[in-house]
């Protein structure tokens, strides 16, 4: 039987690290994890972490240049990422687990600029996080001789609030420790909503240019309207047990696109269906919109996300519905929930 193999946690480490330092300050802001752990009088003792000094700041490392010969002293963000808290789902052949870490900063705090700057660094990179999709290569040793075999998973992240705690004090220095939580799900198999991008053009608008939406839910099918007809006669069949057998026999079938999408005035779009909604005319309620819908499919090879233009949906419909998915109270936001049904001036 093959070896088999899951996703392995130190994969996961390393891509937490990576995405850290990829930040905007050129290698100069540099995350490293590592863990903290307390004296026997309960205070904060040394960092475990093989660069840690005997004097001195602890997140500082000895650096040798071996084209020069110079010495010199290199920072980092010391970075702890205490427990992964993976949910494993139980299948043989999908591997799919669900990490949601904690993950704490050591910031030194007794110079401001260098503060600021790497907080600047963890803000920017905790907004890429927001829904986030990527991909991580894994490589595991073929226990069976031959080439290590490698496999592409799939990544999409969430983060959360940055939590700003206390000052804490090691080996004579200030550090702010700031924590922020992520959660990771890691998969070899599927595909998700984020690959798919919907744009609305009406010609009222813009010269009927596309405008894209950012649907907080969408749906999209055929619904088939059926009548009943008795299909087998009792004086013509030898089997009486199937003689009142009734069919459903379709009379009409339609296509439709129904979303619930949050109203922003500054979407000219969304402004003019807010507006049609509230004071509706015969000319804009058969108005004909134009619906574009895209999908990226996640290339293996070149390791990118391209549109599928065999996936592409794109036709002319009728707006049919526009109102509020609820009742509308003070401090909600208004939400819509919007149908397109096909455009019968096509048919």
């Amino acid at each position: 039987m093959a070896v088999k193999y899951h996703i392995n946690e130190k994969d996961i480490y390393k891509f937490i690290s990576d995405q850290f330092n990829n930040n905007s300050s050129g290698g100069k802001i540099i995350y490293s994890i590592g863990y903290t752990f307390l004296d026997d009088d309960d205070k904060p003792g040394a960092f475990v972490k093989r660069f840690t000094q005997n004097k001195g700041r602890f997140d500082v490392k000895k650096t040798f240049d071996e084209d020069t010969y110079e010495l010199d002293n290199e920072s980092f963000v010391p970075m702890g990422v205490y427990n992964l808290n993976g949910s494993y789902l139980a299948h043989d052949d999908i591997k799919e687990i669900t990490y949601e870490p904690n993950i704490e900063f050591l910031v030194y705090a007794e110079n401001d600029l260098t503060y600021k700057a790497i907080e600047l660094a963890i803000q920017e990179v905790r907004a890429r996080l927001v829904q986030y999709q990527t991909y991580i290569d894994v490589e595991f040793l073929n226990l069976e001789g031959g080439a290590n075999i490698t496999e592409t998973l799939k990544v999409i992240t969430m983060s959360g609030e940055i939590d700003y705690g206390q000052i804490v004090r090691l080996q004579g220095k200030n550090y702010l420790t700031i924590t922020m939580p992520l959660t990771l799900e890691v998969t070899n198999y599927g595909e998700y909503a984020n690959q798919e991008k919907i744009y609305l053009s009406v010609p009222s608008v813009a010269s009927g240019a596309y405008v894209k939406m950012y649907p907080l839910s969408w749906n999209y099918g055929v619904g088939i309207d059926t009548e009943g007809s008795q299909t087998l006669n009792d004086k013509s069949l030898l089997n009486l047990n199937r003689a009142k057998q009734v069919r459903h026999v379709p009379k009409n079938t339609v296509f439709g696109l129904s979303m619930a999408i949050q109203i922003d005035f500054r979407n000219a779009i969304l402004y003019k269906i807010f507006k049609d909604s509230r004071n509706p005319t015969q000319a804009t309620s058969t108005e004909i919109w134009t619906v574009r819908s895209t999908i990226e499919v996640f290339n293996y090879t070149t390791k990118v996300y391209e549109e599928d233009t065999s996936l592409r949906i794109q036709d002319t419909f009728i707006l049919d519905k526009k109102t509020p998915v609820e009742e509308l109270s003070k401090g909600e936001k208004i939400i819509y929930a919007l149908t397109f049904l096909p455009d019968w001036t096509a048919l």
